[in-house]
């Protein structure tokens, strides 16, 4: 798709121009919001051409007599999201951090190495509304270490980094923020310019590949006799070239012919014949400044890990410090740098390959869904889902059950707004099949409608707020059990369950939203109050119709004539519906009239709703009357009784009536 329209641009700074290249930054749009990679960031040279070029860029302004126009292609395309509205780029020693605005109240950090690698998006922040950023993003011209965004009508200052909230070196480097560094002399991970400036500075490497802080590799010598250990600590020391650096390896495996350590490696010579079949484990201490950490590393005989060539086996081949290379794991060194994962994930064992055709819900907000459903073809041997944000992002994985070929039940875990890849895994460890999740805001719920009910429950409350297709049930303090909701036409709805009529009412409960394993609270509450009273109704003929008139005392329940469904009970278990006209208040005293159209009988034994009339039918309407007597005037007690206990009742699918009589 093409993204022609540009919504924000920013300058990459570059401490080496104008001798070194002018990058330039900016957010384009296809206009189909849509899509859920509608924005791309992409990144272009605008670097300035030599000066003999008459038809190109001048430094500091731009020849008149201009004979063609230069097109531009990007370097990269850094990222995608579905509504990119705003970009601020700054640089933190060799990385480019990028602060993406979002048009659903996102600030996004992306951070980019040396190589233009991505590292995995974090939200730095998050509009509880969804209120779009502007486009216009500042820097704190003091310290840098703030980003002003305007939301709304307020402006907003956000931290680039927290790096007081990391307590131990190791936490500060696992961190993996070009931002935060461990201050050594004070003991401290911050900022570069808030440590002592007679202090070094410990931070990530220069690129993204390396996700943990030691790593290591063997090599055997060809004649055999011997193996080298080589150490490799993933750091970089700011404010010095050479740092003090040390590592001593446990039981004094070393050879004193081992080679000195250099920053950032260190060598460890031994026997071959000190390799024991079951491995070696081997513990190093390593220092840097006044820094110390251990790590312990297992020494495997790289000849023996054998087999197909499965992830799984290439996975525990590079782990224990040996080369893959041609599908075999072996002593020789390897050029393959990287994430185990990159490398390691194009092998496995021949399953049919699952395919994955949908997944339902595809769109969910970002607390997640349980009990998601996949299908598609060969899921048989999936063992688990794997849910991707970016290849640098540690994924997301849930086990599955109930699967066969053509579908399979997961959990899809909570995560940030967007879209993110989900594959399915095999018992080799390859993830196949490709489809996607997007990521919404959060429900809301700011009010319900009607804001009361009645004691023995069952009306139809709507509930009022934003995104709320991602409810999954109402929760009240009265009910036992999560409470089915209804959503269609863009509403949500759902009947309010009993609180008890014998209880001491008015009460008023909180409601909550339950969505994935979240529950969410409403901003208003409802009401319990007692049922309604309905003291007596009238029969009238009016031509061919019958117009009945219930009397009802005045509440502040509001009942609207939709919540009203009455059927009158005639001669011979006859069931007429009596058409709701109009409601109508007058003395303390409300009035429903409703009309039975082409009725000329008005001996009307007593009326119900329409649920009160499925409940006798499948019981059996003949059992149901059949004590009543043939004429109802000689039973008007047992009429008023049955009509005081159930008539009417559930009049808004579920209101309760009491204290009525019937008029003959």
């Amino acid at each position: 798709m093409e993204r022609r329209r540009l919504l924000s641009s920013s300058v990459i700074p570059d401490t080496t121009v104008p001798t070194g290249k002018v990058l330039w930054a900016g957010v384009f749009t296809g206009g189909n919001t849509l899509n859920p990679v509608n924005t791309v960031l992409a990144i272009y040279d605008i670097s300035p051409q030599p000066a003999t070029d008459p038809d190109f860029w001048f430094i500091g302004k731009f020849k008149p007599t201009i004979k063609k126009l230069l097109v531009l292609e990007p370097l990269m395309v850094l990222f995608k999201y579905s509504s990119m509205t705003s970009v601020l780029v700054q640089r933190q020693n060799s990385w480019i951090v990028f602060f993406i605005g979002t048009e659903d109240g996102q600030l996004i950090k992306l951070a980019v190495d040396k190589y233009y690698q991505v590292a995995c998006p974090r939200v730095l922040y998050k509009s509880v509304d969804d209120n779009h950023l502007f486009p216009k993003m500042y820097l704190d011209p003091v310290d840098c270490q703030h980003v002003y965004m305007v939301v709304r009508n307020q402006m907003i200052c956000v931290p680039v980094a927290q790096c007081s909230g990391h307590k131990s070196f190791k936490e500060c480097w696992s961190g993996q923020d070009p931002y935060c560094g461990w201050c050594v002399t004070e003991s401290r991970c911050s900022f570069l310019d808030d440590c002592d400036q007679a202090s070094n500075w410990l931070s990530i490497p220069d690129d993204h590949h390396q996700q943990r802080l030691v790593s290591y590799q063997v090599e055997k010598s060809i004649s055999g006799e011997k193996i080298t250990l080589t150490v490799e600590v993933n750091m970089r020391v700011i404010r010095t070239e050479s740092p003090v650096f040390e590592c001593n390896f446990a039981r004094n495996l070393c050879d004193t012919t081992s080679p000195a350590p250099v920053f950032p490696w260190c060598f460890c010579q031994f026997s071959s014949g000190e390799l024991p079949a079951k491995g070696l484990d081997i513990n190093v201490k390593i220092r840097v400044e006044r820094v110390s950490f251990s790590e312990k590393l297992m020494v495997t005989n790289c000849s023996d890990i054998t087999g197909p060539p499965t992830s799984v086996l290439c996975s525990q081949c590079k782990t224990a410090g040996c080369s893959w290379n041609n599908n075999v794991c072996s002593w020789s060194r390897s050029a393959n740098r990287g994430p185990i994962q990159d490398i390691c994930s194009q092998y496995g064992v021949n399953y049919f390959e699952p395919e994955i055709i949908s997944i339902e819900p595809s769109v969910l907000s970002v607390h997640g869904r349980n009990h998601a459903l996949m299908t598609g073809k060969n899921l048989d041997d999936v063992v688990r889902i794997q849910m991707q944000r970016g290849i640098t992002c540690i994924p997301n994985e849930s086990p599955v059950w109930n699967r066969t070929g053509s579908n399979l039940t997961f959990h899809i875990p909570s995560d940030d707004k967007g879209s993110v890849s989900v594959c399915a895994v095999l018992p080799g460890g390859r993830c196949l099949g490709e489809a996607k999740v997007t990521y919404r805001s959060s429900p809301t719920c700011t009010g319900l409608s009607p804001a009361n009910t009645w004691a023995s429950g069952n009306r139809k409350t709507f509930v009022l707020g934003s995104h709320l297709e991602f409810v999954e049930g109402v929760v009240h303090p009265n009910a036992a059990q999560i409470i089915t909701t209804n959503y269609s036409s863009k509403k949500l709805w759902y009947h309010t369950p009993p609180y008890g009529v014998d209880e001491a009412l008015p009460v008023t409960i909180n409601v909550f939203l339950r969505v994935a394993n979240q529950t969410l609270p409403c901003s208003s509450q409802l009401t319990y109050h007692h049922d309604p009273k309905f003291t007596s109704f009238t029969a009238t003929r009016t031509g061919n119709d019958v117009q009945i008139v219930i009397e009802k005392k005045t509440d502040n329940f509001n009942i609207t004539i939709p919540e009203i469904s009455v059927w009158g009970v005639l001669e011979e278990n006859q069931y007429v519906e009596c058409v709701m006209e109009v409601i109508k208040t007058s003395n303390d005293t409300d009035f429903i009239i409703c009309e039975m159209k082409n009725t000329r009988n008005i001996n009307i034994l007593s009326l119900e709703t329409e649920t009160q009339r499925g409940e006798r039918k499948a019981d059996g309407d003949a059992e149901s009357h059949g004590d009543w007597g043939e004429d109802p005037l000689q039973n008007r007690d047992n009429a008023q009784s049955y009509m005081q206990e159930d008539a009417l009742r559930n009049l808004s699918e579920g209101s309760s009536p009491s204290e009525l009589d019937g008029d003959f």
